[in-house]
């Protein structure tokens, strides 16, 4: 936080600027992304599940995709989250450098909504203290909650999760108790974000690689940031810096 702080309040007036999207992120970045990368000759492969990281020589020879298939390039950057990564890293894991991920956790999150038959509440959002809910946005008979660091709540039954929910919101929105809760959905994210437990720094990997043709992209990558999406496009611009110096 303190470094954000630092870079909103303390640059230039660019890194204090707030820009709202008004879409979805995908419908915002998606279009642009395919467009760009068709445009310069690549594509985008959908539906492709990386099995393996082929390595020899200190450098990755290609991937291998789930039916088999082997992709080659020049150079490869991995955006896979750090616990998807280890299953495809196979034997390099035991590479210290990537043995390092062993230390990372990861924290759920879940996102309850409620649908009413009438409004309950009349701001549009607030954040909830002493209570199991931590946030909750209105959008008119429908709720959105969010609880963050669930890890207690994982092996909880949807049903006494949802009255624990309810309880929270009968209490802190009265007019919630008259009215009927029509429908109701539990998403459960168990690897939500990045857990930043103490001393988890040092379990953050830079985005060069011992592979020298390998390099790492990511919100929980070292990149000075929390791992947030900020620490994931500063991640993306490191990779790009680190791929143009290594095909230079």
């Amino acid at each position: 936080l303190a470094i954000v702080l630092k870079e909103a309040f303390f640059g230039s007036p660019e890194k204090s600027r707030i820009c709202m999207a008004t879409t979805g992120l995908s419908d915002l970045l998606d279009p642009a992304c395919r467009n760009f990368l068709r445009d310069k000759g690549g594509k985008i492969e959908r539906d492709q599940l990386v099995t393996q990281i082929v390595a020899e020589g200190g450098q990755v020879r290609g991937i291998i995709l789930r039916d088999g298939s082997k992709l080659q390039a020049d150079a490869y950057v991995s955006a896979l989250p750090f616990f998807t990564l280890k299953n495809v890293l196979g034997s390099l894991m035991d590479l210290p450098f990537f043995e390092k991920i062993k230390g990372l956790d990861s924290s759920p999150i879940f996102s309850v909504s409620l649908w009413f038959d009438r409004p309950v509440m009349d701001q549009k959002f607030c954040a909830l203290l002493g209570t199991h809910v931590q946030w909750v946005f209105n959008r008119g008979t429908h709720l959105a909650l969010v609880v963050s660091g669930a890890r207690e709540y994982l092996g909880m039954p949807d049903p006494e999760f949802l009255n624990l929910c309810l309880k929270d919101i009968h209490e802190c929105f009265p007019r919630s108790k008259d009215a009927r809760l029509l429908h109701h959905l539990i998403q459960r994210e168990k690897n939500a974000t990045l857990s930043p437990k103490v001393g988890y720094s040092e379990f953050r990997l830079p985005q060069k690689t011992p592979l020298m043709n390998f390099f790492l992209a990511g919100d929980w990558t070292d990149t000075g940031y929390p791992a947030t999406i900020e620490s994931a496009v500063v991640s993306g611009v490191k990779a790009f810096e680190a791929v143009h110096a290594y095909c230079a």
